[in-house]
């Protein structure tokens, strides 16, 4: 499944032969498994851009300047790699984290980087009318607590903007949204 992935999301945009506009990705989310304990007070106190407070969470916050992204490492040698905008960026940059773990005198050896989720942002054809919205789709639109048409199908999550603007998250596989989008299409007033 990531092999198709790979080869949809080399860019941060996403064409559609689907007939919908383009979907700019916007974070990519992977995690791996090093299979070594990692001491985060060690790892903070010899590398810069990192932070760890137990009290406040139980990873340490790895911001490396020159890799880019963000890197949670969790005391069990698992890292979840973030602010990405594709999965290959996304498995260059947990390689490197990896490899400069690798060279502080931890040993493991990098098997595998699981996708966890992806995010992205869709520009509809003009503005949603969200009658038609929660009438035809079964969103659901409460002005008083959030000014959005929450859809959600499946384990994704559509947040339906009435300028047209939709932000979706919870993404395993890219080709799963455009039948909604479709959808939506149809729902937007000409």
């Amino acid at each position: 499944m990531i092999k198709v992935l790979e080869s949809l999301i080399c860019d941060s945009v996403v064409p559609s032969s689907q007939g919908v506009n383009m979907v700019q990705v916007t974070n990519v989310v992977v995690q791996t498994d090093l299979q070594v304990t990692i001491d985060l007070t060690y790892l903070t106190n010899n590398t810069k851009d990192i932070r760890y407070d137990p009290k406040l969470f139980s990873a340490a916050i790895w911001q490396h300047r020159k890799i880019g992204g963000n890197c949670l490492v969790f005391r069990n040698g698992k890292l979840n790699c973030t602010g990405n905008r594709s999965i290959l960026q996304a498995k260059k940059r947990t390689r490197q984290y990896a490899r400069v773990l690798q060279k502080m005198g931890f040993s493991f050896v990098l098997k595998k980087i699981d996708l966890v989720t992806i995010s992205a942002v869709h520009t509809l054809s003009s503005t949603l009318d969200f009658s038609k919205t929660c009438a035809i789709l079964g969103a659901t639109y409460n002005p008083e607590i959030y000014n959005a048409a929450m859809l959600k199908k499946g384990r994704v999550h559509f947040n339906c903007f009435h300028t047209g603007k939709v932000v979706i998250t919870g993404i395993k596989n890219i080709n799963v949204i455009y039948p909604t989008l479709l959808e939506l299409e149809l729902c937007t007033s000409d």
